[in-house]
């Protein structure tokens, strides 16, 4: 089970969202048990916890996914017992004004699709915080369909054990048949500390071929890319997009 919390906060206002998010998973793990901060640290290869802050409709949403039912458990009894968090850094509490915890199940998010043949073929999607991938010590700063389809179908198959989503022969034949149409992006920088991480943001659209069953299953891996962040630090708050618009194309 995947648990997504949304919280609403209220910053004073000489805090910048934008420079939040690798501070705000510090604060995760300050009130996170000690044995749960451990494994966090130490005993995955893609961490369960992702979180990432943006704006949506002028309020200030922090964003956090659970793909661990302990972790869950730990993340709401939080939220639950606190109308505030301690920022060290500034040396303040947030207030949170609002707080929902939303549910998936992934066999039915893997079946939400296989009975719909009027998917669209043009999928819009807004890239909600920076995103970025690094290659060779270099970071990309435009957005490459391999390696987006890759941080999703890995990262998928890191926290379900039941499911094999990664295959090259698979991720050969999304990199052929899903094409960048449309993209309106911008460079930008992710601030982690004192690093600032090369990256971009901003909106494209997808034209995607193939047979029906392959079109079911790119959406498949964009809901779970929704949840899940694509790219690099996307427990820090980076690679956060929405599916926004699925014209009714053909």
């Amino acid at each position: 089970m995947i648990n997504k919390l949304t919280i609403e906060l209220s910053l004073p206002s000489n805090i910048k969202p934008n420079y939040l998010g690798s501070i705000l998973h510090g604060v995760i793990m300050d009130y996170l048990s000690t044995d749960m901060a451990a494994q966090l640290h130490h005993y995955y290869a893609y961490s369960p916890l992702k979180q990432r802050i943006y704006l949506k409709n002028h309020l200030i949403i922090w964003e956090i996914i659970s793909m661990n039912d302990n972790l869950s458990g730990e993340l709401i009894e939080i939220f639950s017992k606190n109308e505030t968090l301690f920022l060290k850094h500034y040396h303040t509490h947030i207030q949170l004004k609002t707080f929902i915890v939303t549910k998936f199940n992934i066999k039915e998010m893997m079946n939400g699709f296989l009975g719909k043949d009027d998917l669209s073929r043009f999928i819009h999607i807004k890239i909600q915080t920076p995103m970025s991938f690094k290659m060779k010590n270099e970071y990309l700063i435009f957005l490459d369909i391999n390696r987006f389809f890759r941080s999703i179908m890995i990262q998928f198959d890191s926290f379900f054990d039941n499911y094999k989503m990664y295959d090259k022969e698979t991720l050969d034949f999304i990199e052929s048949n899903v094409k960048i149409v449309d993209y309106k992006l911008k460079s930008t920088k992710f601030y982690l500390e004192k690093v600032k991480i090369p990256s971009f943001t901003g909106e494209l659209s997808l034209k995607v071929k193939g047979p029906l069953p392959f079109l079911q299953l790119i959406y498949f891996l964009l809901e779970f890319g929704e949840l899940s962040g694509v790219g690099i630090k996307t427990s820090l708050g980076m690679g956060k997009y929405s599916i926004i618009e699925r014209e009714n194309k053909k």
